[in-house]
C-alpha cells in the first residue's frame, strides 16, 4: 500500500517482469484499474492476456467464469494495478479463486482498507540518507548480503545476476525469508535447514559447497518449490522433500540413469508440478494408482526416453500440462489413444528429433486448449483427428516440413 508518485509501478513492473517471477508464473496478466473503474472491460483484458484467442464479445459472467477457470487451470500471476475503492475489489474478487488454486493477484493500491484485506508491503519517500544507504546496498550486494541478517522481517530475497559468489551462513538468521533466488551465487553454506519459513528456493546446477557438505533439507516443513535442483552433487538426499504436503520441484541429476529417481518423484503424492532437465530417464514407470496421482503439469526436457510415452502420461487423470521438450523421446512414433488425457488442456511437442508419426484416436485429449508442435524436422504430418477436439484455441506449429501446410 502507498501514496501517489512513490514508486510503486516501478516496483510492481520489476516484479513482475522479473526472471524467478517469469520461471514461476507462465501466464501473466496486467491490467490497471483506476478511477474509471469499469469491471467487464478489466475481466476482458485480463482474459485476453490469459487466452490470446479469446473472443471478448462474451458477458460479464462468462467472463468471469472463464478468468476463475484458467487460474484453477494454470498457475497465473495477475496485476490489478490502481485499485480505488473496497468496493471495485468486492466486485472483481468473484473472479479469482483465492485460496483454491497456485495462481496469485497482486494489487497496488493506495486505500488502507483494501490494503488491510491481504499481504502489506508499505511504501514510503526515502530522504538523502536513506536514499543514499539504498544505493549502497545496490552498488556493492557483497557488504549487503553480509549485513543483511538485520532485516528481521525480509520475506524474499534474490541475488540473480548479482556479483554475490558466496551466500555467508548469516542469511540462516531471517526468520520470516519465505522466497530465497541463489541462482548466481557459487558457493552455498550447508544452513539453508535453518530457514523454517522457506517456501520457494531458486538454485542452478553447479553451486559449491561451502565445507563440501552437500546440502541438507530437513527442517524445511513449509517448501512448496524447489527450482533447479541438482540431485547427486549438491544434494543427495530428497526424502524430505518427497513428505511434505505440497511440492513443486525442477530437478537435474548426473546419475547415468534417472528412471529409479524419476519413480520416487512420481510416487510423491503431494508432488503437483514436475521439471526433469536433461537427465536420461529410459523408460517411464508403468502408470499405477499410486504413482503420477497428482501431477498436474508435466515438463520432460532431454529425457531420451525410448518408449512411446503417451502410452503411459495419458492415463494421468490429473494431468492438465504437459511438455516434451529438446529430444525427450527417440522413437518414431506416438499414439494418443481414444479416451486418453481427460484433463489435458495444453501440450507441447519440441525438437523430437526423430518423430516421424503422430496418430490421435477420436476421443483422446478431449479438453485441450493449446497445442504447440516445434522443431519436430522428420514428422510427416499433423493428425487430421485434431479436429475432432472442439476445445482446442491455440494451435502454433514451428519450423514445420513443407508438406505440413498442404
Amino acid at each position: 500500500m502507498w501514496h501517489g508518485r512513490i514508486g510503486k509501478d516501478t516496483l510492481a513492473t520489476k516484479i513482475y517482469n522479473g526472471e524467478a517471477v517469469e520461471r514461476c508464473f507462465k501466464y501473466r496478466a496486467w491490467v490497471c484499474v483506476s478511477q474509471q473503474f469499469q469491471p467487464k472491460t478489466t475481466f476482458q483484458r485480463l482474459l485476453k492476456q490469459l487466452l490470446r484467442n479469446e473472443s471478448e464479445e462474451q458477458d460479464e459472467d462468462t467472463l468471469v467464469r472463464k478468468l476463475y477457470q484458467v487460474q484453477r487451470d494454470r498457475k497465473c500471476l495477475l496485476v490489478l494495478d490502481d485499485v480505488w475503492e473496497v468496493d471495485h475489489w468486492n466486485c472483481l474478487r468473484r473472479a479469482f479463486p483465492i485460496a483454491e488454486a497456485d495462481s496469485k493477484v497482486f494489487l497496488t493500491t493506495r486505500n488502507q482498507n483494501i490494503a488491510s484485506r491481504g499481504y502489506v508491503l508499505n511504501l514510503k519517500c526515502l530522504d538523502e540518507d536513506e536514499g543514499w544507504e539504498l544505493l549502497q546496498k545496490i552498488a556493492f550486494p557483497n557488504n549487503y548480503s553480509q549485513g543483511i541478517a538485520k532485516w528481521k522481517l525480509l520475506k524474499l530475497l534474490s541475488l540473480e545476476n548479482s556479483i554475490v559468489k558466496e551466500l555467508p551462513p548469516s542469511i540462516c538468521k531471517l526468520p520470516c525469508l519465505q522466497t530465497l533466488n541463489v541462482k548466481n551465487t557459487m558457493r552455498l553454506p550447508n544452513c539453508i535447514y535453518k530457514m523454517k519459513r522457506l517456501r520457494h528456493l531458486f538454485m542452478k546446477d553447479d553451486h559449491e559447497r561451502v565445507g563440501g557438505e552437500k546440502l541438507k533439507f530437513e527442517g524445511l516443513n513449509e517448501l512448496e518449490m524447489v527450482d533447479d535442483i541438482w540431485v547427486g552433487d549438491v544434494v543427495d538426499d530428497i526424502t524430505h522433500l518427497l513428505k511434505l504436503p505440497k511440492m513443486d520441484m525442477d530437478v537435474n541429476t548426473n546419475r547415468e540413469d534417472g528412471s529409479t529417481l524419476f519413480r520416487r518423484l512420481v510416487m510423491c503424492h503431494s508432488l503437483h508440478y514436475l521439471r526433469i532437465t536433461h537427465y536420461r530417464v529410459s523408460k517411464l514407470p508403468a502408470y499405477e494408482v499410486q504413482l503420477y496421482e497428482n501431477v498436474i503439469e508435466l515438463q520432460l526436457v532431454g529425457t531420451r526416453i525410448e518408449e512411446d510415452p503417451m502410452e503411459i502420461l495419458e492415463k494421468l487423470p490429473m494431468l492438465r500440462v504437459l511438455g516434451l521438450w529438446s529430444n525427450p523421446y527417440v522413437g518414431r512414433e506416438i499414439v494418443c489413444r481414444a479416451t486418453g488425457f481427460p484433463e489435458l488442456r495444453e501440450l507441447i511437442l519440441q525438437r523430437l528429433l526423430n518423430l516421424m508419426g503422430w496418430r490421435v484416436q477420436k476421443g483422446a485429449m478431449l479438453n485441450l486448449s493449446s497445442l504447440l508442435n516445434a522443431e519436430c524436422s522428420k514428422l510427416k504430418m499433423i493428425p487430421n483427428e485434431l479436429e475432432f477436439i472442439n476445445t482446442l484455441q491455440e494451435l502454433r506449429i514451428i519450423s514445420m516440413r513443407e508438406e505440413l501446410l498442404i
